[in-house]
């Protein structure tokens, strides 16, 4: 695979789309820094979806800002009218859906969009030392590879495609303690795994990053896809 240019995921997301004056929706938010920062650059009204409630908690504790409002909920059963957001976003969170549920909330996706609106889908990939090292704790190779699956059929079924592009977002840790502690944030379950395997993976995190004066970089190919509902 050729070397992918190193982009900012918000940088990315801008360069395909303007959010300005728009509603988004998005599905799997996280801890809503993405919809913050696309208030900031002028969406009028950002609508966060989380299913996991550690993750929804942090976007809950965040300062109130005019049109942001972050839920509790799923993709694949989306509580909203019909054609109801300009914009659709999944950022790192298809493949976190059940695999047999996929499919659905891109039909739900398209459901909700406008009939001009998009859909915005940003997956990283099932490779790079960011996934190598991550592996052991989390594989999710099968997921990622379905997630993409589902995709294509949505294209030419419910989605025409606007464009697929891939870039590298490296992610940063300051050591193997931040490694550590963003990913049993995510799911405090993996505790037990990384005390099981805390030798090796402290090898996999000296083997596979790139050190430099803040801490160490990880490679992480993305893949974007931005699909408008076929009408």
């Amino acid at each position: 695979m050729a070397a992918l240019r190193q982009r900012k995921h918000l940088e990315v997301l801008t360069s395909l789309l303007d959010p300005g004056g728009k509603s988004a929706l998005d599905v799997g938010c996280g801890d809503g820094s993405l919809l913050r920062a696309l208030l900031r650059r002028g969406l009028r009204e950002g609508i966060g979806l989380e299913a996991a409630l550690p993750q929804l908690e942090r976007a809950l504790a965040g300062a109130p800002q005019p049109g942001l409002q972050f839920m509790a909920g799923r993709g694949e059963a989306l509580a909203f009218p019909t054609a109801r957001f300009d914009l659709v976003i999944y950022f790192n969170s298809l493949h976190h859906l059940p695999l047999d549920a996929m499919a659905q909330a891109l039909l739900e996706a398209r459901r909700v969009l406008r009939p001009d609106g998009l859909l915005y889908v940003a997956e990283p990939l099932a490779e790079g030392p960011q996934f190598t090292l991550a592996q052991p704790i989390d594989d999710e190779t099968e997921v990622r590879r379905v997630a993409y699956a589902r995709l294509r059929d949505a294209v030419g079924a419910s989605f025409e495609e606007v464009c697929e592009l891939g870039y590298d977002a490296p992610v940063r840790y300051s050591g193997f303690a931040d490694f550590r502690e963003k990913m049993e944030a995510v799911d405090p379950g993996r505790q037990r795994l990384f005390q099981e395997r805390e030798e090796s993976m402290r090898a996999a995190f000296e083997a596979l990053g790139e050190r430099d004066e803040t801490g160490y970089r990880f490679s992480q190919p993305m893949r974007v896809n931005l699909l408008r509902p076929l009408a």
